[in-house]
């Protein structure tokens, strides 16, 4: 049986103006795959603003010999005071962990008051990716 890495471990820290959010709720959201599963899955930051989430994977056997293109849409918002925000969002068209961006892990570091180092295809979506896991 193939196991295909639907979504990579994630994680991460929540800051504004520099300073960590804690108890911020990060809820995490996929769609695809070969059996097009969705799921969301939501944690709170700590004290430090620091966040998490497990890989997400499959298994399929009938995968393995049909060919397809994988297609898994992933996004991850987060809720400061009220407020969410989508900071994550993007279509994965492999099964390798850390496939996302060729190899490297998903750490994020979001500010909603800082210059963002990632814009995506939405200018709402901004998030500085972090060369290093976070702190904790």
């Amino acid at each position: 049986m193939t196991m295909h890495v639907l979504f990579s471990p994630v994680s991460g820290r929540i800051v504004l103006a520099g300073k960590p959010v804690a108890g911020a709720s990060v809820k995490r959201w996929f769609r695809g795959g070969f059996s097009d599963k969705e799921a969301t899955d939501i944690t709170t930051t700590d004290t430090s603003g620091n966040f998490s989430f497990p890989s997400v994977t499959s298994s399929s056997i009938i995968a393995r010999f049909i060919p397809h293109e994988p297609s898994i849409t992933q996004k991850i918002f987060v809720q400061i005071s009220g407020t969410e925000t989508l900071i994550y969002a993007t279509v994965k068209r492999n099964y390798d962990n850390n496939g996302e961006f060729g190899g490297q892990p998903l750490n994020f570091v979001f500010d909603p008051t800082a210059e963002a180092s990632f814009v995506g295809p939405s200018p709402t979506i901004r998030v500085t990716l972090s060369a290093h896991p976070p702190k904790h």
